[in-house]
């Protein structure tokens, strides 16, 4: 019998207390104020107080935690227990989680609200997971929509991988669905409203039909129901704000680049990138200063365009190269790349040594699915060795899984036929590169990388040998079935044999028929109009277009686009300035003339690259 009815009724009270009510529970500590609390609306407003010190809460957690277990203050226990960190609600949330069995809907909808942070906590338990989802077939739908929710965020958590595959079109992608999430969310919200209206509606009406219901007991009804619609609210406004973190990644390659970030390509689409990275290194004393400007700009044209495929050549084959490689994959790894650099292609050139390198998404191929192949002495005894040997075109043809013997003499016959009768040239200037995949599409991916001869040092041949070579060995290739795909700077422009991609002889024919060019004829692939050549001593001009770089790729794939990329913003706004001063230098020191389109470039060169990247979008016929 309450305290409240005796006193009314005029009975005594008990322990002999007559009809003196108990004393005013004291002022100042919550705490003591709790503790000294007789009536269960006095023990609210201690709790309501103490809720408002989260450091208190948490230090008299435990103690706030009985109140659970009294049905009159348990909805303020639990509204001070929200207030703890997720940390310090786990030994807890058992005893929240044992409300859930209650008949009280209200109850329950607290409850679970309460249970939000701990199911963000690396402790969360399964046997607390099975108690929400038993929720699940509660005959309130307010019940059973937080608890659905509840069980959709924790599962989406738990499997959200590390990588935010942090980037655009794909940020933008999944922006999109946690707003449809969000909406829907706000649909369970609404109906947690509903349910908390018809609640304190109900309460209305049951406190005219009963006499003798206090003006007390109302408050509490129309408090619940605000503090059910405020802590919806809480929800809605903490969903919106992740999702507006999720876009400012994306918000950033916008701001690099420009509008339209390519989105992850998926299914049987695979996106490839040829960049020639002259003198890729993080050292040196010109290279060195300006080294943090270009690996931004790298990283950030890779991440804006998002290839599956890239391979990069003019690795420098020193500690710098080496250290600059590893970073820009260091950068990528967090967005789901991985990569690797292949020995040097030109060890006899002395300070000219380069390596060429491959980057790839692991949504291809793991990070140890890699292989490299040099194609050595092409015309010489070792380019006829045995497989076993892994640098010789033997090996190349093994990997591939064409006859070796008739791909070493085919290759053999199609780099000599346009050299001088008895010529010493036995090799590529630098060796090409067989990167193999182990892929997850079903078969091999072989990437044929090269650096070719500018023809300044074999006089008239250019680089026909070389070009015949990868006619030779692709075109047997595509015929066997492979997946092989030709990314080089070819350097025909500047060997003057521009048109040798379409001679008329039965090698070239047989490689465009089986094969084909990604990027359309005309396209340059040099910066132009921002490099320059200087003619004269006495006037500079801008270099005339050229087309050095190419992608190649079996007909047994279609293209879906290709282009080149766009210059980045950040490397032309620091070139204009650094471009001016060289100029500005020159009129005033004739002497300085002397190079003035080569020192032009090379201000592009050391804080981006002298070359568009080519990019080529294709897709496996049948899929």
């Amino acid at each position: 019998m309450s305290l409240m009815y005796r006193i009314e009724q005029g009975m005594p009270l008990p322990h002999g207390g007559g009809g003196t009510l108990p004393s005013p529970p004291p002022r100042g500590d919550p705490i003591e104020q709790l503790r000294a609390a007789t009536y269960s609306s006095d023990k609210i407003s201690a709790l309501e107080a103490i809720s408002e010190d989260p450091a208190l809460v948490a230090r008299h957690a435990r103690y706030i935690a009985g109140f659970l277990s009294d049905s009159l203050v348990r909805k303020a226990a639990l509204k001070a227990l929200r207030r703890l960190q997720p940390e310090e609600l786990q030994p807890h949330a058992a005893a929240v989680a044992n409300l859930l069995t209650e008949y009280d809907s209200d109850l329950k909808v607290s409850a679970l609200t309460c249970l939000i942070p701990v199911l963000r906590y690396e402790h969360f338990t399964g046997n607390l997971k099975d108690v929400l989802q038993e929720q699940l077939t509660h005959s309130d739908a307010g019940v059973r929509a937080v608890a659905e929710h509840i069980l959709t965020m924790w599962q989406r958590d738990a499997e959200t991988e590390p990588q935010a595959n942090d980037a655009a079109q794909a940020a933008l992608a999944e922006a999109d669905a946690r707003a449809e999430e969000a909406g829907r969310r706000a649909t369970i919200a609404d109906a947690a409203r509903a349910a908390a209206d018809a609640r304190a509606e109900e309460a209305e009406l049951h406190a005219a039909a009963v006499e003798n219901e206090t003006a007390e007991t109302e408050r509490r009804a129309v408090d619940a129901a605000q503090a059910a619609r405020a802590e919806a609210d809480e929800d809605i406004a903490a969903l919106t704000a992740q999702i507006e973190e999720l876009k400012t990644d994306n918000n950033l390659l916008k701001g690099y680049i420009g509008e339209d970030p390519a989105s992850y390509t998926e299914g049987g689409n695979v996106r490839f990138m040829q960049w020639n990275l002259q003198d890729l290194t993080n050292g040196g004393t010109v290279q060195g200063p300006l080294w943090g400007e270009r690996l931004d700009n790298i990283v950030n044209t890779i991440r804006f365009y998002k290839p599956d495929v890239v391979a990069i050549e003019e690795v420098k084959a020193g500690d710098g190269g080496r250290a600059a490689f590893n970073q820009i994959v260091g950068c990528l790894r967090q967005h789901g790349y991985v990569g690797k650099y292949s020995d040097p292609v030109n060890p006899g050139a002395g300070g000219k040594i380069e390596r060429v390198g491959l980057i790839w998404r692991t949504r291809l191929a793991n990070a140890d699915a890699l292989t490299f192949n040099l194609l050595v002495n092409v015309n010489g005894v070792d380019g006829r060795a045995n497989a076993e040997d892994e640098n010789t075109v033997a090996a190349a043809a093994t990997r591939i899984g064409l006859d070796v013997q008739e791909t070493v003499n085919a290759c053999a016959s199609a780099f000599q036929e346009p050299l001088p009768s008895g010529t010493s040239k036995s090799h590529f200037d630098r060796h090409l590169v067989l990167a193999t995949l182990q892929t997850n599409l079903g078969q091999s991916l072989h990437v044929l990388i090269g650096h070719l001869d500018t023809g300044e040092v074999h006089g008239t041949d250019g680089n026909t040998a070389e070009v015949n070579v990868i006619k030779e060995l692709a075109s047997r290739a595509w015929a066997a079935g492979a997946w092989l795909f030709v990314m080089a700077d070819t350097n025909t422009d500047e060997a003057h044999n521009r048109g040798i991609w379409d001679a008329g002889d039965a090698r070239t024919l047989r490689f465009k028929e089986r094969g084909c060019r990604a990027l359309p004829l005309g396209r340059p692939t040099n910066v132009y109009p921002h490099q320059y050549a200087t003619q004269t001593e006495d006037e500079t001009i801008k270099a005339k277009p050229k087309r050095n770089d190419e992608i190649f790729f079996p007909n047994s794939w279609e293209r879906v686009s290709a282009k080149t990329a766009r210059m980045s913003p950040a490397a032309l706004g620091a070139w204009a300035p650094a471009a001016s001063e060289k100029i500005l230098a020159a009129e005033e020191d004739p002497s300085q003339r002397r190079g003035l389109g080569a020192n032009i470039n090379k201000q592009l060169t050391l804080r981006w690259s002298d070359h568009l990247a080519v990019i080529a979008e294709v897709r496996l016929l049948g899929t």
